[in-house]
């Protein structure tokens, strides 16, 4: 109900986001497993998403869990992955390897003749 079918693309319901996916949110984001269960809670036997804000309204922090939890499960659906042709990056670089890979890099080009005057009271960060 917090998100209805539009343009081609399921409802939260029909994502099966409550079957497949709401535990890597939570495994993602652990930090709002009690306000999203108290949501739940709240929310059972709701049937609009009005009575929804409504059992929610003085509840922030459960309405906010609700919702981050539903559109963060509803994205990770491998229907709604497909139906957006989502293609998910690659491993992300680690950033130590990388910074010891420019160093080493910049140790080659300094080993080369200078190319330009030293700007005087600039150290060199590659110098001990």
């Amino acid at each position: 109900m917090l998100i209805p079918e539009s343009a081609g693309m399921p409802t939260v319901q029909d994502a099966r986001v409550a079957h497949d996916r709401l535990d890597v949110v939570l495994a993602a984001r652990p930090d709002i497993t009690a306000d999203l269960a108290r949501a739940v809670n709240v929310c059972a036997g709701t049937e609009t998403v009005r009575e929804v804000q409504l059992a929610l309204h003085d509840d922030p922090a459960a309405w906010g869990a609700l919702t981050l939890a539903c559109a963060g499960a509803y994205f990770l659906s491998t229907d709604v992955i497909t139906l957006l042709d989502y293609r998910p990056p690659g491993p992300r670089w680690d950033v130590p390897v990388l910074e010891q890979e420019a160093i080493e890099l910049l140790r080659s080009v300094k080993k080369q003749a200078p190319l330009y005057r030293p700007t005087s009271g600039v150290t060199d960060p590659l110098d001990p």
